[in-house]
């Protein structure tokens, strides 16, 4: 078989559900999507054939995540196997709902692990997870613990999301992450929902729908974003390999998994033809006309109006000290009292 584009960024959903409700999510919104997870010899097969063809090179990380919970997969110790075996590494992103007790040989198979978060308080998340908030930031402290005890020195970070509501809770989940010495990364929540982000720029959805999105949601970035696109602008999706519990190549990471968005099956169907298909997608060219394709891919990056948290520095609590003590003291010699 001839020589294929190498890609470097592969992310496999291994499950096709989640037990998260956000109500801007693909799958949160959808709850009769897929209940399947894929068994991990299908995941060792697509995994070789990848390997075999050249599509992918030992060495390169495997995202379990896309639009399932990762950790609710029955044998996530088997997949991370798997992935070792054939000289792979596996990121993570979970909502830290499930605790996962990591053995010495699954953090070896580890790259980094992502912690999603919609808000810092039980409030937040009865409007977005409903999950339980303490649960996850214990099972967030206890898993990080025990990943680093048996060895686990990838990179960790927590994904902030930002709707209006938890915007007075950035400071507070970020000295969080100060605290378990992970990295802060927030970004403003978008719609992750296909039909809802195009309703929404088309003017289709219903009145309810644009209020509750008009105050969950900061939306007023989007048609600027999207205005902002360069000429000929390459979407870095292309160069994403996206595949489903099902081993369906999928156009992107922002797409549903419905049949009008898959580019053929990765064990089933002739590769070339399967990889062809991923740039010639009808939704693909629309998407870049329109400058949609350019705000998706910035949609996650630092807001401008953020600014990180720094606590004081040694140097600047000794000056601060000092500089009270000696205003006390010129102050007590001031009213002919002697400074204690």
């Amino acid at each position: 078989m001839e020589s294929k584009k190498v890609f470097k960024t592969v992310i496999f959903d291994v499950v096709g559900y989640c037990n998260a409700r956000c109500p801007y999510c693909v799958t949160g919104a959808n709850p009769g999507a897929s209940k399947k997870a894929i068994a991990v010899d299908v995941f060792e097969q697509t995994l070789v054939r990848l390997l075999d063809n050249g599509v992918i090179e030992k060495g390169a990380v495997i995202s379990l995540y896309c639009w399932g919970e990762p950790l609710l997969h029955p044998d996530l110790a088997g997949l991370i196997g798997v992935a070792s075996k054939l000289g792979l590494k596996i990121g993570l992103s979970t909502n830290g709902s499930v605790h996962v007790s990591f053995s010495p040989a699954m953090v070896a198979g580890l790259d980094h692990i992502m912690f999603s978060m919609p808000g810092f308080s039980q409030a937040s998340y009865d409007r977005i997870s409903r999950l339980n908030f303490e649960k996850v930031r214990q099972n967030i402290s206890e898993m990080l613990s025990e990943c680093r005890a048996n060895g686990f020195r990838g990179r960790t970070w927590i994904a902030y999301h930002i709707y209006q509501f938890n915007l007075h809770e950035i400071r507070d989940c970020e000295q969080f992450a100060g605290k378990l010495k992970v990295d802060f990364n927030p970004c403003i929540a978008m719609l992750n929902e296909w039909d809802q982000l195009q309703g929404w720029l088309k003017g289709r959805l219903s009145a309810d729908q644009m209020r509750k999105i008009s105050e969950d949601l900061l939306c007023f970035g989007i048609r600027p974003e999207m205005k902002n696109s360069p000429a000929n602008y390459y979407c870095p999706q292309f160069d994403y390999l996206i595949i489903d519990e099902n081993a369906n190549l999928l156009v992107c990471c922002q797409t549903p998994k419905s049949e009008e968005y898959q580019c053929g099956n990765v064990l089933r169907d002739d590769l070339d033809v399967v990889l062809q298909n991923k740039y010639t997608r009808p939704v693909c060219r629309g998407c870049l006309d329109t400058g949609l394709a350019y705000y998706i891919n910035h949609a996650l990056e630092r807001p401008k109006f953020y600014q990180p948290y720094r606590s004081p520095s040694l140097v600047n609590r000794i000056y601060g000290s000092l500089r009270w003590r000696i205003l006390r003291f010129l102050n007590r010699t001031k009213s002919g009292t002697e400074p204690q």
